[in-house]
Parts: C-alpha cells; sequence; structure tokens
C-alpha cells in the first residue's frame, strides 16, 4: 500500500515538475507578491561577551553576568539529564544567549522569519546549536527555559541531522507536528509542574484533547505533554529514544509509535486520553476523602442545577442554597426568583429565559456580569478594599489591557491598552496590579523600551500619572503598606529578584536584600511594616555576597523585619514542599498556596514554642503547625485576603477559562479567628508531609534583654540542636565562610569578548523560486509575463545574533535562457535597518511586433533603509540604480544593423507597511496587513523619461470558527508621468499552462514596462489592460480534513488540504476612470480609407468571476487549483481552470 502512494507521489510530483517546467510564470515585482512583515525594535546597543566551557558557550551583556554564570552551571548539569532522556548526546557546543529580561529578548533579531510569499516549496531553517533565554524574575523558570532549550537543539539534531547538508536532506521529507515536538520539549524542561498539571486535567476533563486538531495556543504544548508523559509512565521513559528513532527512520510521526508500541497514532490518542481520566478521578475521589476544616462558606459561581422531575429534597437544597449566599435579601426581584425556584416552575424554561434566570441567580452569587471573551488570557483579579471595584488585566496575541468594574453600577472601564497584536511569545509578568488601602487609586506596573513604571489610576478624576522607576529592570509584584505611603515590591536587577521599598512621597526605592536567591510576592502584615514573602534561600541569614550557584527552587516563606537592624524570621522550611504567595492573616497566622498531592491549595500557618531545656541559655523548640483551608479539585493561581471586610477572593483555572470567586467569612469570624480556629480544630500537617520542625534558639543572657527577632531557624531532624548568634546584614562582609556555601566551588572559566562569524541558517532550493527582482519587466523586449520557469535556490548565513545576513541566490530558467540572479546583505543591529543588494536578471523573447530575438539583460544595485516605527508599523525606503541593456539578435540582413538600446535609470521608493497577522495554520491567518507605496524612476541623461508609481494592497484576514477563515483582498496601482507602467489583469500569479487574452493595448500612453494585476480568476492573462487597475478579491478558506478530524493528521496533504470559495472584481484601464472615453477598451476604431471611425463600444469595463478551487501540499510544493466563471458585460463565460503554485491570493 505504501509503495502504491509513493509511486503515485512520485508520478504526481513529476507531472508538476514538467508543468513548471515548461510553462510555470515567474513573478518580477508584479502580480499579488509583497513583502509585508512585522519588525523588531532595537531601543538600546548590546555588548556581548561569553563564557566558553567545555559544552557550551553562554552570552551575556551588561547586567548579565550573574544570569550567565548561572546558565553555564545549570547548562551542565541539564545538558546530562536531557541527552539521559533522548539516549542521544550532543554533536557539537551549544551558544547559549543570555537576556536580562524578556523585554530586552523583544528586541533581538533572533528567529526572525522572512515573510516570503513566493517560496511556494518551503524554506529550511538551520536552527543549528543556538538557544536563547531570559530571565522573569524566577531561576527555577530560568533552569527551566535552559533545559527546555537544550532539548530543542538536541532534538532537531537527532531528528534532523547535526550539520546543514543532514537539515537540508531531512526537513524534505519529515514533517513533525508541533503538539509532538513541543510536547516533548515540555516535558524534558519539566516533568510534572503545576502548570502542566493545571493545564492537562483541564484539557481532559473539558474533553479539549479529544480532538487534537481544535486545540490552539498553550494547549498545544500541554497536549503534546500529556502524550509524552502517559507514555513515560506506562510504557517507561527508555522507549522515548526508541520511538524517536523510528520516527526518523521511517520519516513518519505514526512509524515511531507503532513499531515500538504497537499502537498507531489514533489509538494512542485514545488511549492517553483514558489514562488521564481514570487517574485524575482516583486522584480527585482520594483528595476529598481529606479531613478539612472548611473555615468559611465559599460563594461558588456557576449554573443553578436542574433535576428532572419534582424532587422535593432537590428542590428544598436549592432553596437552601439561595438563603445561604443572601440571607439577608429582602429585593422584589429576589423573593420572586425565589418563590419561582420553590414552586419548581423553573421546569419548563426555554434556553433563552434560563440564560437570563443563570444570570440574575449568579449576580446573588457575585459574579461579575461581564462577558467572557475566550480570545483573552485573564490574570491580576483585585478586588479594592472597600469592596466597590474589581480590576483585572487581559493578554491577547501580546496586547495587554487594564479593566476596572465598578461593582455597584455595573461599569466596565478600560484603563489603558498597550502592545499590538501579533504572534510571539507572550510576557504574562505584567501588568501587576496593587490596590491603595483607600481604594481611590490603582497602581500598576508597566514596561516600555525596556524600562519600568509605576502608574497609579485615581478613581475620583479618572486620571493616570506615569512614573519610571530607575535602576529596575522588572516589577514581579508589590503590595501598599497600611497607611499608603510605602509600597514593597519584587524587583529585578541586574540578575538579581530582590526586595525593595518604595517611597510614595518623594518618588524612590531602597533595596532591602541583596542576594542571589530569588525573594517574590512581598506583602506587609496588618498596621505593620514587617513584610512576609516567599524565597528560595536556605536559612534566614541575610547576606550580601552570596556566590552564584544552582540553588534548590523549592520556596519557603520569611517574615523581613525592617529597620536599622534588619533581620528575617522564617515561618516554613520544607525541603520538597514550594509554599508561593503569602499572605497574613494576623500577626501570629499566615496564609500561602502550597502545590501538594497535584492539587494547589491555600494553606494557614503558625509558629509555636516550647522550652526544651534551660542551663545558662533558655532553650526554645519552636514548631511551624499548618492546616489546609481549601480542598478544591482544580488549582488555585493566587488569591486576596481582606482583614478590613473579612473577605477574600480566588483566581483559578477552570473549563478552559481563568475564573474569578470571592466570599465572606463565616457570621462572626474574623480573619484572625480563620487562622486560629484552622490551627487549633484543623489537621495539622506532620513531618510526614513535607513540613519540618523548626527549632529556634533565643540566646538569654543576664546583661541584656531577649530581642524577639533574634530568631534562627535550622532545619530539625531528630533531636539535633544547633546554637549560634544571629548574623544581621551589616555583619556581613563575604558569605566565604558561611555554612551554607559550597564546600567546592564551581570555577568559572573568564569571560572573552565576541567576535563575528557566520553560520549557515537558512537553505531553499525549489522549481519556480522566484528571488523576486525588485523592478517590473521591460516592455520593449516583451509583452508576454509567462517567462518560464526553472530551478533555484538560494543560501543564507547569518552571525549568532542574526544582527548580519548574508543571502546568495540564482534561478535559472528552462525555456528561455533567462538567468537571475542577486546578492543581498542586511544589517539589522540598530533601530534602522539596512540592506544593500546587486541583482541580475536577463530574459530573451520575440519582439512583440516584428519577428526577432531580443535579451534584455537588467543590472540593479539597492540600498534599502526601513525605520520600525513599532512592531507592526514601519517606513521603508529604497534607492535604486538599474542598468537595462535590449539588444536583438543579428539573425537576418534587416535587423544586423540594429544598435543595442541602454537605459541607465536612477529611481527612489517609499513605503508604509502595516502587518498584525498572526498565523492560524499552513496559509491560514487573521488580522490585517495592507502597504501604501509610491516610486519615482527617472533616466538622469535623459529628458522626458519620468515614471511616477502609487499603488495600495490591502488584505484582511477573519476567523470564523475553529479554522475556517475568510480572507479579503482590494489591491489597485495607477501610473504616470512621460513613462507607464502596462497593467495585464487575468489569471493567477505563478500560473502553469497560463493562456493570453485579446485586449487590444493602447499606443499613445507611453507604456515602458510590464505588470500583472492578479489574481482575477475565470479570465486569462490580458483580459483588461492600462495604466491604472484594481481589484478586490475574496475567498472561503476550509481546511476540510482538519475541520472534522479529531484526531492528530499524519500526512503533509491532509493537514494542509483546504477547499475554497472565491470571488474576484476589477478592472484595467487608461484614462480617469474606467468608463471614461480616454479608456481604449471602450472605443473601437473602424479604419478605412481615407476615413479612420471611432465608435464607443458601451461594453462593462468592469469584470468579476465566481468559482471554487482547492490547496494542498504535494512533495513539499504548495499546488493550487482554481475553476473559476468569469462575467464579461454581464453574460458568464465558459470555466477556467487555474493550475498554479503561489501562497496566499
Amino acid at each position: 500500500m505504501k509503495k502504491t502512494l509513493f509511486k503515485t507521489y512520485r508520478y504526481l510530483g513529476f507531472i508538476i515538475f514538467l508543468l513548471a517546467w515548461h510553462s510555470s510564470d515567474a513573478q518580477f515585482y508584479n502580480g499579488s507578491q509583497q513583502d509585508f512583515g512585522k519588525n523588531r525594535v532595537q531601543y538600546k546597543s548590546f555588548d556581548w561577551l561569553y563564557y566558553p566551557s567545555d559544552y557550551v558557550d553562554v552570552y551575556f551583556y551588561k547586567g548579565g553576568k550573574e544570569l550567565a554564570e548561572f546558565a553555564v552551571q545549570s547548562a551542565g548539569i541539564s545538558q546530562l539529564e536531557v541527552e539521559k532522556l533522548f539516549d542521544f548526546t550532543l554533536q557539537e557546543k551549544v551558544q547559549v544567549i543570555v537576556y536580562n529580561t524578556q523585554t530586552d529578548f523583544r528586541q533581538s533579531n533572533l528567529g526572525i522569519i522572512d515573510d516570503n510569499q513566493g517560496n511556494i516549496g518551503g524554506t529550511t531553517e538551520i536552527v543549528g546549536s543556538k538557544l536563547f533565554v531570559y530571565f522573569d524574575g524566577d531561576h527555577g523558570h530560568f533552569a527551566t527555559q535552559i533545559r527546555e532549550g537544550l532539548a530543542r537543539v538536541l532534538f532537531s539534531q537527532m531528528m534532523l541531522g547535526g550539520n546543514w547538508k543532514d537539515v537540508l536532506r531531512s526537513s524534505t521529507f519529515l514533517s513533525i507536528p508541533d503538539w509532538y515536538k513541543e510536547g516533548l520539549i515540555s516535558y524534558a524542561g519539566e516533568e510534572w509542574d503545576s502548570e502542566s498539571n493545571q493545564y492537562i486535567r483541564d484539557g481532559i476533563k473539558t474533553g479539549l484533547y479529544e480532538s487534537f486538531n481544535d486545540i490552539q495556543g498553550e494547549q498545544v504544548k500541554y497536549s503534546g505533554h500529556a502524550m509524552w508523559k502517559f507514555i513515560a509512565d506506562v510504557y517507561g521513559e527508555n522507549v522515548i529514544p526508541n520511538i524517536l528513532y523510528m520516527t526518523k527512520i521511517g520519516r513518519n510521526v505514526e512509524d515511531g509509535f507503532l513499531f515500538v508500541l504497537g499502537e498507531d497514532l489514533e489509538s494512542m490518542s485514545y488511549k492517553f486520553v483514558d489514562y488521564w481520566e481514570t487517574k485524575f478521578k482516583q486522584e480527585e475521589g482520594s483528595y476529598a476523602e481529606l479531613k478539612i476544616n472548611r473555615l468559611y462558606t465559599d460563594k461558588q459561581l456557576g449554573k443553578i442545577e436542574v433535576w428532572e422531575g419534582k424532587d422535593t429534597e432537590k428542590r428544598k437544597e436549592t432553596v437552601a442554597k439561595f438563603d445561604a449566599v443572601a440571607p439577608d435579601e429582602k429585593s422584589r426581584s429576589y423573593r420572586k426568583l425565589r418563590t419561582l425556584v420553590e414552586n419548581w416552575e423553573i421546569l419548563g424554561y426555554g434556553a433563552k429565559k434560563w440564560r437570563r434566570l443563570d444570570k440574575r441567580f449568579s449576580k446573588y452569587l457575585g459574579a461579575i456580569p461581564v462577558k467572557y471573551k475566550a480570545k483573552y488570557t485573564y490574570s491580576q483579579f483585585k478586588r479594592s478594599p472597600d469592596e466597590k471595584y474589581v480590576s483585572f488585566v487581559t493578554h491577547e496575541y501580546g496586547q495587554y489591557k487594564v479593566w476596572l468594574y465598578e461593582i455597584e453600577t455595573g461599569k466596565l472601564k478600560r484603563l489603558i491598552k498597550k502592545e499590538h497584536k501579533i504572534d510571539r511569545i507572550q510576557d504574562l509578568s505584567y501588568p501587576n496590579t496593587t490596590w491603595h488601602p483607600n481604594s481611590d487609586v490603582l497602581t500598576f506596573i508597566t514596561e516600555k523600551r525596556g524600562r519600568v513604571y509605576l502608574n497609579n489610576y485615581t478613581v475620583t478624576d479618572k486620571k493616570t500619572v506615569e512614573k519610571e522607576l530607575f535602576r529596575i529592570e522588572k516589577v514581579i509584584d508589590l503590595s501598599y503598606s497600611a497607611d499608603g505611603k510605602k509600597i514593597v515590591f519584587s524587583g529585578v536587577a541586574l540578575g538579581q529578584t530582590d526586595l525593595y521599598m518604595y517611597y510614595v512621597i518623594g518618588n524612590s526605592q531602597t533595596r532591602l536584600t541583596n542576594d542571589i536567591y530569588d525573594d517574590l510576592h512581598p506583602s506587609f502584615l496588618p498596621g505593620s511594616e514587617t513584610i512576609i514573602f516567599s524565597s528560595n534561600r536556605p536559612d534566614d541569614t541575610l547576606r550580601t555576597d552570596v556566590p552564584v550557584d544552582v540553588y534548590s527552587n523549592i520556596k519557603d516563606i520569611y517574615l523581613f523585619y525592617p529597620g536599622n537592624n534588619p533581620s528575617l524570621e522564617q515561618i516554613t522550611r520544607t525541603p520538597e514542599l514550594d509554599e508561593d504567595q503569602p499572605e497574613a492573616l494576623s500577626d501570629k497566622y499566615f496564609s500561602y498556596l502550597s502545590f501538594r498531592k497535584n492539587f494547589k491549595n491555600q494553606y494557614a500557618a503558625s509558629v509555636d514554642s516550647a522550652i526544651s531545656r534551660i542551663d545558662t541559655t533558655i532553650h526554645y523548640r519552636y514548631f511551624t503547625n499548618e492546616t489546609m483551608l481549601s480542598n478544591y479539585s482544580f488549582q488555585l493561581d493566587n488569591y486576596q485576603i481582606h482583614p478590613e471586610s473579612n473577605t477574600f477572593n480566588y483566581s483559578f483555572y477552570k473549563e478552559g477559562r481563568q475564573q474569578f470567586n470571592w466570599g465572606k467569612l463565616e457570621d462572626g469570624k474574623t480573619v484572625t479567628d480563620v487562622g486560629k480556629d484552622a490551627l487549633e480544630d484543623g489537621d495539622v500537617s506532620g513531618p510526614e508531609e513535607g513540613v519540618g520542625e523548626l527549632q529556634i534558639i533565643l540566646i538569654d543572657n543576664s546583661d541584656r534583654e531577649v530581642d524577639p527577632l533574634n530568631y534562627e531557624f535550622s532545619a530539625s531532624g531528630g533531636n539535633v540542636e544547633i546554637e549560634k548568634e544571629i548574623v544581621r546584614i551589616q555583619d556581613m562582609v563575604d558569605s566565604s565562610d558561611s555554612t551554607t556555601t559550597a564546600e567546592k566551588k564551581f570555577k568559572l572559566p573568564k569571560s572573552r569578548n565576541y567576535r563575528l562569524n557566520f553560520v549557515i541558517d537558512e537553505v531553499t532550493t525549489q522549481l519556480d523560486n522566484s528571488l523576486g527582482f525588485q523592478m517590473y519587466q521591460s516592455l520593449s523586449a516583451t509583452t508576454n509575463l509567462n517567462q518560464g520557469s526553472g530551478i533555484g535556490g538560494m543560501a543564507r548565513v547569518s552571525d549568532l545574533f542574526e544582527d548580519h545576513k548574508l543571502k546568495g541566490a540564482l534561478r535559472l530558467s528552462a525555456s528561455n535562457s533567462g538567468i537571475e540572479g542577486g546578492v543581498f546583505y542586511q544589517n539589522l543591529k540598530k533601530r534602522i535597518d539596512k540592506e544593500y543588494s546587486v541583482q541580475r536578471f536577463s530574459n530573451q523573447a520575440i519582439l512583440p511586433n516584428l519577428p526577432w530575438i531580443a535579451e534584455s539583460q537588467m543590472l540593479m544595485g539597492t540600498y534599502k533603509l526601513t525605520y520600525p516605527i513599532d512592531e507592526v508599523r514601519s517606513i521603508r525606503g529604497t534607492a535604486i540604480a538599474l542598468l537595462d541593456d535590449i539588444k536583438v539578435y543579428a539573425t537576418e540582413i534587416n535587423n544586423a544593423s540594429i544598435e543595442n538600446d541602454r537605459d541607465i535609470m536612477a529611481g527612489l521608493r517609499v513605503a508604509y507597511v502595516y502587518d498584525n497577522t498572526r498565523s492560524r495554520g499552513f496559509n491560514l491567518l487573521e488580522g490585517t496587513r495592507y502597504k501604501v507605496f509610491a516610486e519615482y524612476y527617472q533616466e538622469p541623461t535623459k529628458e522626458n523619461s519620468g515614471m511616477q508609481v502609487v499603488g495600495l494592497d490591502f488584505r484582511h484576514y477573519t476567523h470564523i470558527y475553529r479554522n475556517l477563515t475568510v480572507a479579503v483582498r482590494g489591491a489597485g496601482s495607477t501610473s504616470f508621468g512621460d513613462r507607464k507602467i502596462l497593467n495585464v489583469l487575468g489569471g493567477v500569479d505563478s500560473e502553469l499552462l497560463a493562456k493570453q487574452g485579446d485586449a487590444e493595448i493602447a499606443q499613445d500612453q507611453g507604456y515602458y514596462y510590464l505588470s500583472q494585476s492578479s489574481p482575477m480568476r475565470g479570465f486569462f492573462q490580458n483580459s483588461r489592460n492600462g495604466n491604472n487597475f484594481a481589484v478586490i478579491n475574496s475567498e472561503v478558506r476550509w481546511p476540510v480534513f482538519t475541520f472534522f478530524s479529531k484526531k492528530p493528521l499524519n500526512s503533509e496533504f491532509t493537514k494542509t488540504f483546504m477547499f475554497t470559495l472565491f470571488s474576484d472584481v476589477g478592472s484595467a484601464w487608461n484614462g480617469f476612470n474606467p468608463y471614461s472615453e480616454e479608456n481604449q477598451f471602450n472605443q473601437v476604431v473602424s479604419a478605412g480609407n481615407p476615413v479612420l471611425v471611432s465608435i464607443q463600444n458601451n461594453r462593462e469595463p468592469v469584470v468579476w468571476s465566481y468559482g471554487f478551487g482547492a490547496r494542498a501540499k504535494i512533495l513539499g510544493y504548495f499546488v493550487r487549483a482554481d475553476y473559476g466563471w468569469g462575467v464579461d458585460d454581464g453574460q458568464i463565460l465558459d470555466g477556467v481552470l487555474h493550475l498554479s503554485l503561489n501562497i496566499d491570493f
């Protein structure tokens, strides 16, 4: 069967080769192929250094020395782990590029993909052994990025090969889906954590993974992660390299599973879903059996349950639910709603009426009546202390907004909207928000051009004041003091995440901690300046010079006592459990989140003491008592406690979206009571759950009082006791004498300056590979747009940071001895991008009016500058020098004496480009792109030789449902001056077996160059012509197989196959408009002797068409077939089949 299919594809590919070889139309600065593209904007320069080592070279710049030191050590550990997982050794040294922040990384040129619509055969990108990482304030995340990056490099080397020749050969035949690759890389980075647990659990419970082709965004990665985790758990991790190897050998993803596990891909997709469903049900069942002290009634948002039949007990439960959430509600609407439920009159409700009832009920449950939008990622849900407002943040393709909802009035207001919606790694670390204690000011952090800003929005005057935070690279989290005069925040600077105190009056900040440990999520204790936070530091000793090392990522809870003699107090010591996001219930009781038993819930803790023994020193034994405050089967992302109003709120991910709940404590209880009751009545976690016993020793001397702040914590194991003096910040000069310093230090290599070097990073070889010669064809040599196809190739080399790119391209025509080639150099290092090019084009053709053979040779040099306004907008200018030689071959005595025609042209092009499109699949976009351009050409040595061109190309892509897309294009251009361009309307770009129409060409318009105006399906080329043209193209793109299939598709053909419906309308003309008397098309000239008669023909100059088509990748080429019916002067013409090799329109 496979041999038969291979032969079929081989013969089909040979037919395509022959068609393309004989009559393919290579586009040269015409048709619908336009250069759009987004931008990388540089706001500062980077001077790179690097640390060489035996296994990696780590590159860094100013402010990133500590991060580079960490990366060298972490990469050494991670490389061994990843190589063991893949059972494969890295074949060359890896280059790790370290960016201080994600904002800095966004300025880099790494990973730029050229917007080359003419590349119908695809491009092989030689990624090599390069990876990038950036610091988000958490060294644990930083280490995960390094592991994932190493896994990505190793995966590429294993599957595609270690050198560019192997990659070129392998990528031609091996297509790897995103879930397969990204899922394995995610699994290699972190086998299981709270984030993967959250997304995978929810994806299984909502049935998302039952239809692989519907999965979008982050869930693509996590669906693959779930598959590889399932394979490791059931079959053993040692089968993973075998699956990869068989996939490479068979050049098919399904072969890897079939040959190693004996299961095809469809069967595996069913099995892994069943596995996770069973596992999660077992976990949730055992978890529900835990004895939990219910401290408060939780206002759960959700729908009213409807039971079939008039069940009296169920009716009573529903009424009780109403009374529980709104016991004091006396409004008429509430009484009416309660009566409906009590009398069970809701059973006959229709869907529309039921939704209204559910909305009214949700209002009493505390729901915000704001429509949830699936396109948003929600975060930072914060209630104001007076409970009048709720603020939250949304992200959408990198664009973020801050919202304010007024609970009483129900008004929702957008405070800011920043950035553009484009495909990139989203930075969800900002904006961070917090409320002023008086509830009148919402403070939030934003980043702009590598700088950090603190914004204050005043609710009363509805104004935002922006202030820059200096010497800070990022703010992770922030919180006000009780009097509103200070803000404590976790800030990133020079590769460290420390605590800072910001003084509102004076706009200044002070660093509180200064070490390599990550100090996160700080907040003040109620009515105090004491700060509670989480950190991965090993103990409560403050140090000023901690050596860089790969420390544990497990975080504990600490208290920081500011003042002249600052000190720390450790609340938890859990070597194997992570505590995060602490909040103070009171000055003695504390709350935090912890991920345990695959659930992230809220816990409460306090420190208690008992006298161990008394001699000359009083010895106290201190214990951390802990209990659970929640036992949800979903994962809490963050929470908030309001001691003033005894309320709380949760934010969590459930049912495929972020949700927000709030509630009040039980009647008569306060926040302090919650902590006290929980720890007195609830289940206290013992050491077997990872909560270690703490020993705190107070030094009692007769000549001084006991200082309650002089606490020193250490882990207790059995009867081991440790005694030592408290160490304060001013006592520390060097941490090398500390008992926590590693006995064996890592020897850091000496840093070196980066020197420019180039490697191959992109190769393209294909039939009909148009170089895209950036000039119109000379009309003096030919009127035929079908210049014939050939074989072309392109290779590009770049430096490590892709700031400098050198590209060479060559295309040989098979039918007319045409040669096209060029050399391009790009310098993208600074804000203004520069490009230099030298291009050559030659072509042989028969002259339009005489049976003589002529050759046109064009040599062009360009200098292009691109100024990126932002990531989606740019202004581009190009200076041009063109030499155009046209010579007629001496084939007979009549043309032997004809002199060669030489034009020396100078020109200038200016364009404004906007592009915010996002990819939803191959040839499936979403968003808008357009270009407005103007050109001017002149022969310096000749008068009356000027030509001006202006034009517009606008495209919009709309996502309808799943991957169904509607694409609309409007384009037009006009040329004027002494010389003009002949725009030929009809056909499609890169058409095979294109036919010519018979529209007459006006001889008095000064046409000098030739250009195709397409697509206009249902018509032959040159159905209309003129120096002006305008077209509107629209089509519905429907990927049939991916639309209906729920399981992963293995074939490149089925993954890219799409059915289309299209309609085109347009015209080409000379004169003011298509209907003007100046338009050649509107006249019929009858030649007589001696009279010449011109008659108005009254034909419709505008044509339109409709039809259907199909597209798919066959042997790596995107092949299109369109069948259209043209409508000319109200008459439907015979259908025309267009075969082409082209992308987009």
